[in-house]
Formats: C-alpha cells, sequence, structure tokens
C-alpha cells in the first residue's frame, strides 16, 4: 500500500472519520517503518557492504559488481533498511540486475525471459483473472505473488522505489507525437485521475499502445499489403474493429487507421496467430509464450488504470520492466521506406 497511501492527497474533510482515521493511522504505520531506512555511506564498497548479493546479482543478471555499487551510492533518498541490510542489498542488486536485463539483451531472447520471470513470475500460460484484483490492492498484490512474483523488488520507501527506478534505467523514451496525424483524445491523461503514480502509468500505457498499433500496422502492411487486416485477423476481431470505426465515425471523430480501434487484448492475438507469426513477428519476439507473458503481466496494471485505481509499487515494476522491454524489441521493426 506504500504507493497509494504516499501518492493520495491530503485527506478530504467530508471524508467519514472512521475512513479518514484508518487513512491515517496506515501512513502512522508506514512512516513508522520507513524511519528505519537510510542511505549507503559514500565510503562503503562491495567488500563491506553484503558482498554476497552483490556478486550473485551481478553473475545472474550479467552486471559488474561496480555497476551495481555505482547505482547504490547515487540514490539520495534513504533506501538501506538499517535493520535488514542483506535484504535491501538483494533487492536493490537484483532491481538493477533486472533493469540491466531489460534494457542491454535481445527483448525476448530466451536468457532475458528466464531471468525475469524468476524475478517477475511466470506468465507464460492463459491466465484467468480475478475480477477482485481491480479493486482490492491486497488482492492484486497475492495475485502477483501468485504468479512468482519477487515483492522484495518494490519493498523501499515511496521517494526512494520511484528514485530506483529511475537510477537502475527503468524509464521509456518519448514517443513522437505524429501517430496517425494526431494524438487522439482517448489517449490523454484525465487531469482527474486521483493518484501520480496512476496518472503516469495511464500515460505509460498509452504510449505503449501508440507504439504497438504502429508496430503492427507497419509489420503487417509491409508483409500483407495494405488491406491486411481483413485477411489476416483472428476470426471475428475485423468485423469487430470494423463496427467499432463505423460508430466512431458517424460522430465529431475522425478517420482512423483500422489498427486504431484494436482492444489491448487483441494484439498477442494478432502477433500469435500461426501464419502471422511465422512469417512476421517471430524475429521479434522468439516465442509466443513469452509475448503472451508480456502482455499478461501488463493486463492487471491497465484494468486498475483504466478504472482510475489506485495502483502500487509492484504495478510500478512490472508496467516499466515490460513497457521497456516491448519498446526495445519493437525498435528491431525500424521505419517504413
Amino acid at each position: 500500500a506504500r504507493g497509494p497511501i504516499a501518492d493520495a492527497p491530503a485527506v478530504p474533510s467530508h471524508v467519514a472519520e472512521s475512513c479518514r482515521g484508518a487513512l491515517m493511522q496506515a501512513r502512522a504505520v508506514m512512516d513508522e517503518h520507513d524511519a528505519h531506512f537510510g542511505t549507503l555511506p559514500v565510503h562503503c564498497d562491495g567488500s563491506t557492504i553484503s558482498a554476497e548479493w552483490i556478486a550473485t546479482a551481478s553473475k545472474t543478471f550479467s552486471i559488474s559488481e561496480s555497476s551495481i555499487m555505482q547505482a547504490m551510492k547515487s540514490m539520495q533518498s534513504p533506501w538501506l533498511d538499517m535493520r535488514n541490510r542483506a535484504a535491501s542489498f538483494r533487492a536493490f542488486a537484483a532491481l538493477r540486475g533486472l533493469a540491466n536485463v531489460v534494457i542491454t539483451l535481445p527483448a525476448f531472447d530466451d536468457h532475458a525471459s528466464g531471468v525475469l520471470r524468476r524475478s517477475l513470475g511466470d506468465w507464460r500460460e492463459a491466465v484467468v483473472f480475478p475480477q477482485d484484483i481491480v479493486d482490492d490492492i491486497a488482492a492484486r498484490s497475492d495475485f502477483y505473488r501468485g504468479r512468482g512474483f519477487d515483492p522484495t523488488l518494490t519493498d523501499f520507501p515511496r521517494p526512494a522505489f520511484r528514485e530506483a527506478l529511475t537510477t537502475v534505467g527503468l524509464e521509456e523514451e518519448p514517443v513522437a507525437e505524429d501517430d496517425f496525424h494526431r494524438p487522439p483524445t482517448e489517449w490523454a491523461v484525465d487531469a482527474e485521475v486521483r493518484f501520480r503514480a496512476t496518472s503516469e502509468a495511464h500515460g505509460s500505457l498509452m504510449r505503449l499502445e501508440i507504439r504497438v498499433r504502429k508496430f503492427l500496422d507497419r509489420c503487417m502492411m509491409d508483409e500483407f499489403g495494405p488491406d491486411w487486416p481483413r485477411r489476416r485477423l483472428p476470426q471475428g476481431m475485423h468485423g469487430s474493429w470494423s463496427e467499432k470505426k463505423k460508430r466512431a465515425e458517424t460522430g465529431a471523430s475522425g478517420a482512423w487507421p483500422l489498427i486504431a480501434y484494436a482492444d489491448f487484448t487483441d494484439y498477442e492475438r494478432v502477433i500469435c496467430q500461426r501464419d502471422n507469426w511465422s512469417r512476421v513477428f517471430h524475429r521479434f519476439f522468439v516465442r509466443p509464450e513469452s509475448v503472451r507473458e508480456s502482455f499478461q503481466r501488463l493486463y492487471p496494471v491497465r484494468l486498475a488504470v483504466m478504472h482510475a485505481r489506485p495502483i502500487t509499487q509492484d504495478d510500478e515494476l512490472l508496467l516499466r520492466a515490460e513497457v521497456v522491454r516491448l519498446t526495445n524489441a519493437m525498435v528491431v521493426a525500424g521505419p517504413r521506406t
């Protein structure tokens, strides 16, 4: 609950006293816990601060020990749990290593997918998402842990976690705002979204969808021609997109390519359809189950964001890792000439 509680604005006066009291109590518990965190003394090195965990992370994630130490020393926010330093070192080193895998290795090769699976959980098989994970952040966290998500990766005070994501390199590149002639209103961030992290996640997901749609349209057009949606979509999908396009164009909306009417769950189906996979997408994503895994990790986060629900630090890590990973894989496609 660190993320939602820390990002929540001051409790409005009209909130019932019992609810306000519960929130204030939760904040007090969180503040008391986070008071035990500190920063790393600049004179420390790997020989004096749990070298075992740094060495393990270096080997597991194919990153130098000096790179891990440099990231630790650059942190300004208190991140080191003075009561359990080994756990903090292990978690931060793993977070830096995970970022290194996402950034430097081929995004969907077997090694990268396997390393991410050990940290973020195994999502390869089709997942049935419980309804309560949208509103109940505890249920969502339990669901992630059930998939194998490592909760120690997000066990930092809120300011430290936010700084750590940037420090280790889990940042997305800006998207060109020329997609389909202009940014559609459906991708605008709602100014009334309650919490900052939810608002930022909304923007990240919308930018990712812009990239995915452009990527799919470009690759399929290059291989099958401009009429590819009519011939290469899974059964029933072309009719669904066409109906949504028809309804939209009867109103004030301008004309958009058919791909602009795809649902989030459609992307994996298009990519993994057998003929599309063998002729187009296998060279970008290596294995279809890895594509499914990537989009399924994002789906609960997207559900929460699109319903303007608060998101947790677990959500943010899943979002950052998969946005960077998918973006890197799609960049390989390059622009269409």
